[in-house]
């Protein structure tokens, strides 16, 4: 059996419409849907907090990385919730 995974998204009444070609055409396929559960999303504020205490990041803090200045693309700015 092989296996073979594709992203893909539902529209806002649920629907899915998937094309793969021609090379799929009067096949059978058996699909199983991997949806994230709540407890999956994590919030911004657990990655800031997990990347700013976690010390395999710790290069970053080296000025010689400090390349960029904000004149050099747009700011992240964090929507309120």
């Amino acid at each position: 059996m092989e296996a073979l995974r594709k992203i893909v998204e539902f529209d806002e009444e649920g629907n899915l419409k998937l094309s793969m070609g021609k090379d799929f055409s009067k096949k059978k396929a058996e699909l199983i849907f991997l949806l994230p559960a709540a407890t999956d999303i994590i919030e911004d504020d657990t990655w800031f907090l997990a990347i700013k205490n976690n010390p395999v990041f710790d290069f970053l803090k080296d000025p010689a990385e400090d390349i960029y200045t904000l004149e050099d693309g747009v700011p992240y700015i964090r929507k309120a919730k």
